[in-house]
């Protein structure tokens, strides 16, 4: 409980003989990083679209339209053959038969929102809903490995 409130200092040796200082200061919150969270991966580029069912979002104009309703291969042709063409997608609606692209925002695209029963809408993701998870303490001269 001292620890927790007043901070620790601790040197642990790696096993090439460095040292490294892992301290706290007094009220620091340390959180652990969330399961399956891996800042060393590298990005594939996937966007995870939030699902919104029985969903549209018609003011917004169509930009591209596909005969495809497979969310797969949709959701594939937005990271590559519209992001190509200069187009950038903020959200498309599949009505059951067809599909309509929209170029927006996120925030337009949920101001626009309106209830349609059979289409569901899929939006670009919030970019700081996983803003918790991106931040990485390391203090310079205490202990962290650098690399020049």
């Amino acid at each position: 409980l001292v620890e927790a409130l007043c901070g620790f200092s601790m040197d642990l040796t790696h096993l090439d003989g460095r040292k490294l200082l892992i301290k706290t200061t007094p009220g620091d919150i340390i959180k652990p990083m969330a399961q399956g969270f891996d800042p060393m991966a590298k990005d594939e580029g996937k966007t995870d679209w939030e699902t919104m069912e029985d969903c549209d979002c018609p003011s917004i104009d169509n930009v591209a339209q596909a005969d495809t309703t497979d969310v797969d291969t949709l959701k594939k042709a937005v990271e590559t053959q519209l992001k190509q063409k200069g187009i950038d997608v903020g959200a498309f609606v599949v009505d059951g038969q067809r599909s309509y692209f929209k170029a927006c925002t996120r925030e337009e695209a949920l101001k626009a929102k309106k209830t349609k029963k059979g289409s569901t809408m899929y939006v670009i993701p919030d970019p700081d809903a996983k803003k918790a998870f991106r931040l990485m303490k390391a203090v310079k001269d205490e202990g962290m490995p650098t690399y020049k």
